[in-house]
């Protein structure tokens, strides 16, 4: 007994179609399909993933290395799984592809790249995520962007009210920015979209005008490529009854992409063509059209052609041609594999399942299922109903019905379930119920399946073969004359709309019910066309070539296989030293944390010994700290009594200076001696710059050093009131804030005192104005040069410094050498006094070393 063969053709012809078209829905218990257009979802027909890959690491341009990522990406997005791993390769090839347009956006100036990177997002039904992207400044990408989110809550599996709004409201925005960017094809598709939307709405007969009044617009914007999916959309939206207006559509279609140079879209369009020339049971005509569609494919290489080879596959099985239906169904299978396009493989999968079916070969068709039910585990979907009926067959035959009707109770809800899940499920049922002999139910399964099969219908091949399981039930209960009348009817369709090798089984079943009822003539006449058709499909040349193309399809397997085993040799040779490393590894490791812990065990005693010690050592160190704390307190205390005492003897020093300059002050009184006077005057200044610095550090925070500026400035000050020139001379001071040493500061200050007072006394007579300028210039390395310079009468001619023996020069050259300075006098246009010397940090031994 074979297993039925109804509803995997029937899904099978329907799964095909929705790959080659791309999208599916089910309007009130009729399958539509919907063409997009191939920019916005596609999958790949000329490459495979790994051509693909093969190709990115080639050298090419950034623009085509965009485009390539975004092919991979769709690859991933269409012709993959739509799983975890898939999503994650589609986004990662996306965010390459996005990485160049960011460096260039002139490469991808409608950011599809950042859409692909939305569709993620969209695939994982995070739509608030998806949507939050539009607040985007690209126009571009925000319209495309628009546009996608609406086609998802368009083709949104069981959509309601609330999401054809959702998608009508967005479609509109992307035509607002499409009309605002001037891109007519995005606007016109936006508007083939709505139309869409009104047609799920329920608007059937008033969208078929859309679709032609906007094919229409199209043209005249020469907009070719939206004419085409115009037409081609509604041919989609035309009844399998309304043959003659579906197939204009299609034409008109296939001659606008032809017009536009759109070849791969021509050819889909006639592979459109050929699937409804099947529905017609015109299979040499659809043979052709399929046959000229894959000469094309291999003419321009393209290697996705596992769609074309399942068509032509199903074809010739509708004919009885079951070594062509077989080898295409091997090739439609092989290229999937080629191709790594593992959406789909179930449809593949499925009809080779159904040849082996009908050849007999219950072990491959039960394999095949087998692998059909596997790749469809995680789709909740009518085609995995199907496969479930047909392996259910097979496990009823091998007695186990009570499982197969369990598995369905845990599995099925009639009311979330479609009409043609309800009829599969019904026929199961029935199968499983006449198995066990419980023909009354049975019966109502078979006629309940007949009910939900009205609703379900979609071409006359369905209803053909529900008739076929009633009339298997009415010959094994003896109802002779039911059997006939649905039999009969299998028999009126029109030629080629069901399989010659199902037309065959029904003529044997016509000559089993008139055997029954003893029609001999009849039983006769049926069963010569039995003969017949049987001999046509099953003869001895042909058993041959089926056996020479398993015999080739097994070695091209085995060859495969065995590149595949040396592949696995070599990564089991590989992972065997990887292994056997690992465990030399693994051995040395343990040795040496052996070694290791041991080593740890005797720190640990040390360590807890030093322990000890160091306990033992930091009472110590805590106890001598305190004292220390204790010392330093005292030391604190005994340098802040020293500093304070040392404020207080300059304190005193400078009152003592200042006792003394009031006593030659008095001596002047009772001096008539104008050079004792002059004497003494000069003694007070200079006692007087002494006293100032004094004064300077018991005024300072610190005893170490003074403010050069300030005390420069201050002992000027001094000298111009004791000479009371009336300012007639300007001073010009340029010196920096340097801390001077004091060691340092009051030899200075005596040079400083001696070259003043020898400007003002000498530099301008008759009271004449002029300038003086006191300069501290630092030279680099702690060097300075302290310059004091004037613009009066300058030195006699005959002046030598080195040979004069005055005290002021006597002076200067002696305090010169006390700071290891070097001391010139230069007189051009007046007097300039020069000392260059190393400043000596202050606190630092001016006589250290020496």
């Amino acid at each position: 007994m074979r297993c039925n063969t109804y509803f995997v053709r029937l899904i099978n012809k329907l799964v095909i179609f929705a790959v080659m078209r791309r999208f599916v829905f089910l309007f009130s218990f009729t399958f539509i399909f919907l063409i997009s257009h191939h920019v916005l979802a596609s999958k790949e027909q000329q490459y495979s993933l790994s051509d693909l890959k093969a190709m990115l690491h080639q050298k090419h341009t950034l623009r085509y290395r965009l485009i390539l990522n975004l092919r991979i990406s769709d690859f991933y997005f269409y012709s993959k799984v739509n799983n975890e791993k898939n999503l994650d390769s589609a986004l990662y090839y996306a965010r390459e592809a996005y990485a160049i347009k960011r460096a260039n956006p002139g490469l991808d100036p409608q950011g599809w790249s950042k859409v692909n990177i939305a569709k993620f997002l969209i695939r994982k039904k995070q739509m608030g995520a998806a949507k939050a992207m539009l607040a985007d400044g690209d126009v571009n990408f925000r319209k495309n962007l628009l546009m996608s989110i609406g086609r998802y809550y368009l083709f949104k599996a069981g959509e309601e009210k609330k999401d054809l709004d959702s998608a009508e409201f967005l479609l509109k925005g992307s035509i607002k920015l499409s009309r605002l960017v001037h891109d007519i094809f995005t606007e016109q598709l936006n508007e083939l979209y709505l139309i869409t939307v009104k047609l799920e709405r329920g608007d059937r007969i008033g969208t078929r005008q859309m679709y032609t009044a906007l094919a229409k617009e199209c043209l005249t914007k020469n907009n070719l490529d939206g004419a085409a999916e115009a037409y081609s959309t509604m041919g989609d939206h035309f009844m399998f009854s309304e043959t003659k207006e579906k197939l204009s559509a299609y034409y008109k279609a296939m001659e606008l992409f032809r017009m536009n140079g759109q070849g791969v879209e021509q050819m889909n369009m006639l592979r459109a063509i050929a699937e409804i020339t099947f529905h017609e049971g015109k299979l040499a005509v659809a043979e052709k059209q399929l046959l000229t569609v894959l000469r094309w494919y291999r003419n321009n290489h393209y290697k996705n052609a596992q769609d074309i080879h399942s068509q032509l596959s199903n074809s010739y099985r509708f004919k009885g041609d079951l070594v062509n239906a077989l080898f295409y169904a091997l090739e439609a299978v092989k290229s999937a594999q080629l191709t790594e396009g593992d959406e789909a493989e179930g449809v593949y999968f499925s009809g080779l399942a159904q040849i082996y079916n009908e050849m007999g070969d219950d072990r491959n068709s039960v394999l095949w299922y087998k692998k059909t039910l596997e790749s469809l585990k995680h789709k909740k979907s009518e085609f995995l109903y199907v496969n479930l009926k047909d392996l259910s067959d097979y496990l009823i035959k091998e007695g186990k019905s009570a499982d197969v009707i369990k598995l369905l109770d845990s599995i099925h809800n009639p009311k979330n379930s479609t009409p043609l899940e309800n009829e599969i499920v019904a026929a199961i049922k029935g199968n499983c119920y006449n198995y066990q002999k419980n023909y009354p139910l049975a019966e109502k399964y078979y006629l309940e399946m007949l009910k939900w099969e009205q609703q379900a219908r979609l071409h006359t091949f369905s209803s053909s073969d529900s008739y076929h399981i009633l009339a298997s039930f009415y010959i094994t209960v003896g109802n002779y004359s039911r059997a006939e009348y649905y039999l009969q009817r299998i028999l009126s369709m029109p030629a080629g709309t069901y399989p010659l090798s199902r037309v065959k089984d029904v003529y044997l079943q016509l000559y089993r019910a008139d055997s029954a009822r003893n029609d001999l003539s009849s039983a006769l006449l049926h069963y010569k066309m039995y003969k017949s058709i049987n001999d046509t499909i099953f003869n001895k040349d042909k058993e041959n070539q089926i056996q020479e193309l398993l015999i080739k399809y097994g070695a091209d397997k085995k060859e495969a296989d065995n590149q595949l085993l040396r592949k696995e040799s070599l990564i089991q040779r590989d992972e065997l030293r990887k292994a056997d490393l690992i465990a030399k590894i693994t051995i040395s490791g343990t040795l040496a944390l052996l070694l290791i812990m041991v080593l740890l065990y005797i720190q640990f005693k040390n360590r807890k010994q030093a322990n000890l010690m160091l306990v033992r050592h930091q009472q110590e160190i805590t106890s001598k700290n305190i004292s220390m704390q204790e010392l330093i307190d005292r030391q604190v205390k005994l340098l802040s009594e020293k500093e304070w005492l040392l404020k207080e003897i300059h304190h005193r020093v400078k009152n003592n200076l200042q006792v003394v300059m009031s006593l030659l002050n008095a001596q002047v009184n009772y001096t008539d001696n104008a050079v004792a006077v002059s004497a003494i005057r000069d003694s007070q200044n200079r006692m007087h710059s002494i006293s100032l610095i004094h004064e300077k550090i018991f005024q300072s925070e610190t005893v170490a050093s003074i403010d050069i500026r300030s005390y420069i400035i201050d002992l000027m000050k001094f000298l111009c009131d004791s000479f009371h020139f009336n300012q007639r001379i300007n001073f010009e001071f340029i010196i920096p804030l340097v801390q001077f040493d004091i060691v340092q500061a009051m030899p200075l200050g005596l040079i400083i005192n001696e070259a003043m007072t020898n400007i003002i006394k000498y530099a301008f007579p008759n009271n004449e104005n002029g300038k003086v300028t006191v300069e501290l210039r630092p030279l680099g390395s702690d060097y300075y040069n302290f310059i004091i310079s004037d613009n009066g009468i300058g030195l006699p001619d005959e002046f030598d410094f080195e040979q004069s023996n005055t005290l002021g020069m006597v002076l200067m050259q002696g305090l010169s050498q006390q700071i290891d300075g070097e001391i010139s006098i230069r007189s051009e246009n007046g007097v300039q006094v020069s000392v260059k010397f190393l400043l000596i940090k202050p606190g630092a031994d001016l006589y250290a070393g020496g």
